[in-house]
């Protein structure tokens, strides 16, 4: 049985970090130009059995909650959904009726994914990665696709009293 569990303090389990790092490429993720030291972010964490099986990192703002990393470790398999809709029901807990995300412009499967789970596209930073690497030296070039790894593409869902 799948559960999901949210932690909003820094009392996180010890494996998390562990896990972020080989997930993430590391423990910073530089999104709009702004780098996110990921383990100190609140993040939702889908177990089976103990084991990790997916986490969702985001960060809070005033009137929304943006989506920094969204791992599912086992594809296809409705972890990424179960995420999401923590994510949905923690921010209406906050008073909050929107999720941003941002995801680059290779990542075909990602932006397949969001816009089934009805994210609307709503802007493209052109040559945001490619600026991100001033901050962030280690992200790739290209994808193991061999897409160029360049642009952020911008998605948010709304729902209540947006």
């Amino acid at each position: 049985m799948l559960r999901i569990y949210t932690y909003a303090e820094e009392h996180k389990r010890p494996d998390l970090r562990s896990i972020i790092l080989e997930h993430c490429g590391g423990d910073s993720m530089v999104v709009h130009g702004e780098e996110y030291i990921l383990y100190s972010l609140p993040i939702s964490v889908c177990s089976r059995d103990g084991e990790v099986v997916g986490f969702c990192i985001f960060k809070e703002y005033e009137r929304y909650i943006e989506i920094v990393a969204l791992n599912a470790l086992k594809p296809r398999k409705g972890i990424g959904c179960m995420l999401i809709n923590e994510v949905r029901r923690y921010a209406e807990s906050q008073g909050k009726f929107q999720i941003r995300l941002t995801t680059t412009n290779e990542n075909l499967a990602a932006i397949a994914f969001y816009e089934k789970m009805g994210f609307t596209l709503y802007a493209v930073d052109k040559d945001a990665v490619t600026r991100a690497r001033l901050l962030k030296p280690s992200i790739p070039l290209v994808s193991e696709r061999g897409i160029p790894i360049k642009d952020e593409l911008h998605f948010y869902f709304s729902w209540g009293n947006w």
